[in-house]
Parts: C-alpha cells; sequence; structure tokens
C-alpha cells in the first residue's frame, strides 16, 4: 500500500481515500517531505469513534488534520488527494452516500 500511494504521489495521480483510510496515507507517507491534509470526521459531531485521539494520531505521523463533517470533503490540492469521513459520523445512509458522492465529484473535477 505505501509503494503504491507514493507512486500516485509522486506520479500526481488523484486519490480518494474514505472513513477510516485516510490513516494508510498519513502511515504512507510519514518520514517524507509530504504532509498531507486529511479529513477524518468533525471533533464537533457525533461519532463513535475518538475523532480528537484518531486526529493526533495522525498529526503525529506528519500530516496535517482539517475536521470536515459529512457535508464536506477535504481536498489537498497540492498532492491531489480528496478524503471524506462517511461512516466515521454517526449519519444516515444517505449521508454516507452524499459524502461519497461529494468526493467522486471531486475527483471527476480534477481528471
Amino acid at each position: 500500500m505505501k509503494k503504491l500511494i507514493n507512486h500516485c504521489i509522486n506520479s500526481k495521480k488523484p486519490i480518494v481515500s474514505l472513513c477510516i483510510s485516510p490513516t494508510l496515507i498519513a502511515k504512507s507517507l510519514e518520514g517524507t517531505d509530504y504532509n498531507p491534509n486529511l479529513t477524518l470526521g468533525s471533533t464537533q459531531e457525533d461519532s463513535e469513534y475518538n475523532i480528537h485521539e484518531i486526529n493526533n494520531a495522525i498529526s503525529s505521523l506528519g500530516s496535517v488534520t482539517i475536521d470536515k463533517t459529512t457535508n464536506e470533503l477535504c481536498y489537498d490540492k497540492k498532492l491531489k488527494i480528496i478524503t471524506a469521513p462517511c461512516y466515521m459520523m454517526n449519519v444516515k445512509i444517505n449521508d454516507v452516500y452524499n459524502n461519497i458522492k461529494l468526493a467522486i465529484d471531486k475527483l471527476s473535477e480534477i481528471l
């Protein structure tokens, strides 16, 4: 996974990462010159996960965490990384669907 993520970044290929998977990006880019902007959700909204602790762990790897709800996504323009919280938040299935659609629409826009 690390090799693939680094290949995409170095080749300027876009990456879409949903739910908890931005942690893979953070870990894969740990120790590099890249400090991606990523979201795993919002500390201001209800989640069964401790978003604050997850954000601290991601930040310790060199990534920058951005609070976003399922009505939003995070787009790191420099690295072409699109992240969306989806199931990290306590929301309805249609909210997850709409969040994924936001991410895919953004991907279509930058391709």
